[in-house]
């Protein structure tokens, strides 16, 4: 089995953290999908013809995909 030397391409990294982001979304995985789409973000603006219009775009789908986290009150988490 050969090992694979070479950096991961920029673009497999944005396709692989977009799809992880929707199969989280999908199963209510709120605080994945959060950082998967963090960090297909994050490997998307390294891209370097990206827009304006597209960083706004993209800074704003991640803000409602952290802020569709929910709030977990801390009497339902602590034992008894």
């Amino acid at each position: 089995m050969k090992v694979r030397r070479a950096p991961i391409k920029n673009s497999l990294k944005c396709q692989y953290f977009e799809n992880l982001a929707l199969l989280f979304k999908k199963n209510n995985f709120w605080h994945y999908h959060s950082f998967a789409y963090y960090n297909y973000y994050t490997s998307y603006l390294t891209k370097p013809k990206i827009t304006s219009d597209e960083k706004k775009e993209l800074a704003n789908k991640l803000l409602l995909a952290i802020l569709a986290i929910p709030a977990v009150p801390l009497e339902s988490t602590q034992s008894k």
